[in-house]
């Protein structure tokens, strides 16, 4: 089945076309088509974007799509898959898709998964001082330092992007830590 066979654009066009271009917050440009596929702006397909062949998965394409163009702005371009993803899951649908993004699921909250950025290291190679960014849809504006055995808790500082504070949230271990953040973690996006 080639493209030209799906449903055809409002504008009657039945070959897939840009149809909106929005920018994440860290300003890169995505790009969305009549067909609800997404790509970036060079025209290479986000990680999880819709390939649709069928007119019915051209409409979950479309749906998902939309959602992803509204929720664009409050997301990092390292972050879209994941929201692409879960809109892709949720079926459009906003609600489900901001908590499958917070991890909500059967009434449960599940763990996240650290992404340690290492900011100094010994002279063997040995990281001193690493940094996790947490998520924003539920740890807005906080990272954790891991150093010295210890995890604290951050809070990045208003308009210094960067620069960050401690909050004097600390844990000795993992387990420790999971306990803060769950207390920390917004559990309601309006």
């Amino acid at each position: 089945m080639n493209q030209a066979s799906l449903n055809p654009c409002t504008c009657g066009d039945p070959h897939p076309h840009e149809v909106a271009t929005r920018r994440t917050a860290d300003g890169y440009t995505v790009h969305a088509w009549s067909d609800g596929s997404l790509t970036w702006a060079l025209g290479e397909y986000i990680r999880g974007s819709a390939r649709p062949r069928t007119p019915e998965q051209q409409g979950r394409a479309l749906r998902a799509a939309r959602l992803v163009l509204d929720l664009l702005g409050f997301f990092d371009s390292d972050e879209l898959p994941a929201v692409v993803a879960a809109a892709r899951r949720a079926k459009g649908d906003r609600s489900s898709t901001l908590a499958i993004l917070r991890g909500e699921r059967g009434g449960r909250v599940s763990g996240l998964v650290p992404t340690w950025t290492t900011l100094e290291a010994d002279r063997d190679g040995k990281p001193t001082l690493q940094v996790w960014t947490l998520p924003r849809m539920t740890h807005p504006g906080l990272a954790v330092w891991r150093e010295k055995g210890l995890y604290r808790v951050m809070r990045e500082m208003p308009g210094r992007r960067g620069t960050y504070t401690d909050t004097c949230f600390t844990a000795r271990n993992y387990r420790e830590l999971a306990t803060v953040l769950e207390t920390i973690r917004i559990k309601e996006v309006s």
